[in-house]
């Protein structure tokens, strides 16, 4: 006999109108089936583990153009554990009567614009996304997060926003080496790396990522990111300095560990053995490099040049020499200093145990400084060249583990020595270089000008 619909497997039948179906592992293929949403009364609908596939989104978007007077009544939808993909909050629009959504475990990708706030209960998780996210370390910022993560990962929903704070677990495709990326309030840190720290993939392989979803604790989901670098970022900061460096050079005396090694970009001399050879490749790469010219804090500025501001260090010419003056030990350095005079590097660096490079290009010095037997410049004032002139447009230092040493380019100055000015009156005066463009010049009488240099 014919079998009553109240009587059906998964089905709530109520005054005559289906108003539920639970069709959750029925082994059902194809698109989602829209046709189940011809019945008016329809409140609840669960579709879970099933075989369900397509771009919801587009689906969604054909379906509401060819029925412009639909309107769902489902209250309720789960349709997690598909291999579903696109833009969910398309396919939600469908259902302006929506509060509960489970979509978790299924391969979306973007929500945009926001679902809307009237769905109370809301998981998102665990999306397996295939499209694959380039990312360049040199590139990494908040906007290029915003533009590149899938949306679906960075969504709050109980805030109706975007987050642009997150962390990423990459590991390679061998599940030999992980290291976590972390942006937080617009900084980059990697907070951790596997105990095998050395990473000796190429630039734009294919990395595995797994990210906590913002809605769900706990809950993971995953994409392919095509991970680029450039060469030298031995570090994985995404910028080729003097803590590439110093981290290189670590890595030959084997006292580098804890944290991320590239050794694909560290590979210079292009021998599968990090030396001395890939130390040198690699100061000759920063001296080739045009390092933007450090903007002056006029602020900052002061005559007591030996006791920077919030700083470790700080850079002067003074007395015909170029000097660094620390509270910390200084393992290398990159300094750019602009001046028409040729540069000698003092002796006492020498003695130290540093090698410096040294590139003239015109009117721009560049030295790059570092020991090949782990000796450092000790604390107080050290004497890096003779340089009667000029001022200090870059300089860049670390310690010995590759860290920062916060550094200051004040303004430098020259040899006070009394000169003449066309501003001032044509008396003896004394000036004091403020950097690129500007100078203090100090009369007799004490009076003090700021006045543009002339080039």
């Amino acid at each position: 006999g014919i079998i009553g619909a109240n009587k059906l497997y998964g089905v709530t039948y109520e005054k005559g109108h289906v108003t539920g179906l639970n069709l959750s592992g029925q082994n059902l293929t194809g698109t989602f089936p829209y046709s189940i949403l011809s019945l008016p009364q329809l409140q609840y609908l669960n579709l879970s583990n099933n075989n369900l596939s397509g771009d919801i989104g587009n689906s969604a978007h054909d379906f509401a153009l060819q029925h412009l007077d639909f309107v769902s009544s489902v209250k309720e939808l789960n349709i997690s554990g598909n291999k579903l993909y696109g833009n969910i909050t398309t396919f939600t629009n469908l259902f302006p009567s929506l509060i509960s959504l489970n979509a978790s475990n299924n391969c979306l990708e973007d929500v945009s614009p926001m679902i809307s706030s009237s769905v109370t209960t809301l998981d998102l998780s665990k999306q397996v996304i295939s499209r694959v996210v380039p990312l360049h370390l040199a590139n990494l910022s908040e906007d290029y997060i915003s533009m590149n993560v899938p949306s679906i990962l960075l969504y709050d929903h109980a805030n109706q926003s975007f987050t642009k704070d997150l962390e990423m677990l990459c590991t390679t495709q061998d599940k030999s080496w992980e290291m976590t990326i972390k942006c937080q309030n617009g900084h980059f840190s990697i907070p951790y790396v596997s105990e095998q720290n050395t990473y000796y993939g190429q630039s734009g392989d294919i990395l595995n990522v797994a990210i906590q979803n913002k809605n769900s604790a706990n809950e993971i989901s995953t994409f392919p990111v095509a991970l680029s670098f450039d060469e030298g970022d031995s570090n994985f900061d995404g910028q080729v300095n003097v803590l590439d460096l110093q981290t290189t050079l670590n890595y030959m005396f084997e006292e580098y560990t804890n944290k991320p090694y590239n050794f694909t970009a560290s590979n210079l001399w292009k021998d599968e053995v990090i030396n001395v050879q890939d130390a040198v490749s690699l100061v000759n790469l920063l001296l080739n490099t045009d390092v933007q010219q450090t903007a002056y804090d006029y602020n900052l500025a002061r005559l007591d040049i030996a006791s920077p501001l919030a700083t470790d260090a700080s850079i002067y010419i003074i007395n015909g020499e170029l000097r660094v003056n620390s509270s910390v030990p200084i393992s290398a350095f990159d300094i750019v200093v602009s001046t028409k005079q040729k540069c000698k590097i003092a002796e006492e660096l020498s003695k130290a145990g540093f090698t410096c490079s040294v590139k003239q290009n015109g009117a721009q010095v560049h030295i790059v400084g570092y020991s090949l037997s782990g000796n450092e410049l000790p604390v107080g004032q050290n004497v890096l060249c003779k340089l009667n002139d000029g001022f200090v447009t870059h300089a860049m230092m670390a310690d010995k583990d590759a860290n920062a040493i916060r550094t200051s380019t004040y303004g430098t100055t020259t040899n006070i020595l009394p000169t003449f000015s066309d501003t001032v009156s044509r008396k003896e005066v004394y000036r004091i270089s403020l950097g690129y463009n500007h100078s203090i010049i100090i009369d007799a009488n004490g009076k003090k000008f700021i006045v543009k240099n002339k080039h």
